[in-house]
């Protein structure tokens, strides 16, 4: 009988180990996911910030570009530079009528 009581108890001492074991497997699974997710949390919060600084960069360029083109007639872009060196000239002279005509 001492054999039998010493084999239930080993037999359930057995059971209770495999229950802890898999009740820890669980807890590591569900951490490991736990992990997973703060590790997918980092890399996408390091793309935005990364994506974020191109933005800026991006930005600042077209103000950069912006700032250096000007629309004029028949939506034809011309740089700021470009047009800074064209020099005006007055046709009054030509487009007034002179003493004979009038």
């Amino acid at each position: 009988m001492g054999m039998e009581k010493k084999l239930a108890e080993s037999l359930s001492e057995s059971e209770e180990l495999v229950m802890e074991i898999r009740r820890l497997k669980r807890s590591q699974k569900s951490q490991g996911k736990e992990l997973e997710k703060i590790v997918v949390a980092k890399e996408c919060e390091s793309r935005i910030r990364f994506m974020s600084e191109n933005l800026k960069q991006l930005k600042n360029r077209v103000k950069e570009l912006e700032d250096k083109i000007v629309v004029t007639t028949n939506s034809n872009f011309k740089t700021k530079d470009y047009l800074d060196k064209i020099k005006s000239v007055s046709y009054t002279h030509l487009t007034l009528p002179t003493n004979r005509e009038v």
